[in-house]
């Protein structure tokens, strides 16, 4: 009788197993309370309120790519961008990001296709890279081309991309620059002192930030996921007495450094780099590849991307996982020097989540 039960439960069983929907989650295990995960990104940043900074490498999401990925200097997967600045802390201008707005860039070269599986993580930030020429279904673009779902997004997501890596975007009336200059009068008083200085000796704006630029290149800056806490100015305190942080802290210091000269200018955040699967054909992205880098505004150019933390030579990053993250070229090497139990895990790490891929991918 059992067994005639059985088979009669079946095909009953698959039906179900086939039409109804399914908990997302990992192939083995119980999926993760998205609402309290961590995540590597935030809608607002105040350096210097962190004195260490874990990993998480959890994966953010995965891509496949139409032909060959991008170049690792191109891997820049845009988020949400923070341009309000109150002197400490860094958040999103929240009004944008209700204003429906058509493209408007020139794009140069072949366009770059491909796939995204994005985790949950209960906001609506959808991730590409820069900059996006089509938008997923039920999404739409804001005014600093950030992408937002119309919903929270509360399960795996997949969408089709299009992005172009070499463009030039416009003016765009829905934009107020004032916005982009804005320091409060009490904020930075040492750095404006360094800037009128540097400023002085530059020919141009583009000479300008590659004066910034050099300034962190040659002075004793360090990356650092442990650098000491930043209290009432922590602009000035970074520059010109810590000099230790991680992408944050160098994305906010260059960022006011350009807006004390009149360059409008915003922070970006989301991720850098990606790590392709040996043992399949996509992309893993994750939420230690979190980044914040800086757009500024150049006449003749339109919002130019410059990232400050990429010119800190290698000795002065401290671990080497920054390091190939940040600076790929000079990390890989190091990467691949370690021993042969670190491979093999790394090896186990690489096929578990291939099997995870495939099972959300079906």
């Amino acid at each position: 009788l059992a067994f005639k039960l059985l088979l009669q439960a079946l095909p009953l069983t698959l039906l179900l197993f086939i039409l109804f929907p399914r908990i997302p989650g990992p192939l083995w295990g119980l999926p993760e309370d998205t609402l309290s995960a961590k995540t590597g990104l935030s809608d607002s940043m105040q350096p210097g309120r962190i004195s260490s900074l874990s990993d998480d490498n959890s994966a953010a999401f995965r891509v496949l790519f139409k032909g060959n990925p991008p170049q690792t200097h191109q891997r820049y997967w845009r988020g949400p961008v923070l341009s309000q600045f109150d002197g400490q802390r860094w958040s999103a201008d929240n009004t944008l990001q209700q204003i429906p707005w058509k493209f408007t860039y020139a794009a140069y070269g072949a366009p770059l296709d491909y796939t995204v599986t994005l985790e949950a993580h209960d906001r609506p930030w959808i991730f590409a890279l820069d900059l996006p020429a089509t938008l997923p279904a039920k999404t739409r673009l804001t005014p600093e081309f950030q992408i937002l779902s119309n919903k929270l997004v509360k399960d795996i997501f997949r969408y089709e991309m299009r992005s172009y890596l070499d463009y030039q975007t416009a003016a765009s009336e829905q934009l107020n620059f004032d916005n982009y200059l804005s320091v409060p009068a009490t904020a930075a008083p040492q750095t404006r002192r360094l800037v009128n200085t540097l400023s002085q000796a530059s020919r141009s704006a583009s000479d300008y930030v590659e004066q910034v630029l050099n300034y962190f290149r040659e002075q004793p800056f360090y990356y650092s996921r442990q650098p000491p806490l930043l209290f009432d100015d922590p602009v000035d305190e970074f520059i010109f007495e810590t000099r230790k942080g991680y992408c944050e802290h160098y994305a906010s210091a260059f960022t006011v450094m350009m807006r004390l000269n009149g360059l409008p200018a915003r922070v970006v955040t989301g991720y850098l780099g990606g790590e392709m699967n040996p043992l399949s054909d996509y992309m893993i992205i994750r939420q230690s590849d979190a980044h914040a880098w800086s757009e500024v505004w150049l006449e003749g150019k339109g919002w130019v991307r410059f990232d400050p933390t990429s010119v800190i030579p290698p000795q002065r990053v401290e671990s080497s996982a920054d390091l190939a993250r940040i600076q790929p070229e000079t990390g890989q090497t190091l990467m691949i020097q370690r021993g042969w139990l670190t491979r093999s895990m790394r090896q186990a790490g690489f096929a578990w989540d291939a099997v995870n891929n495939r099972w959300n991918q079906w």
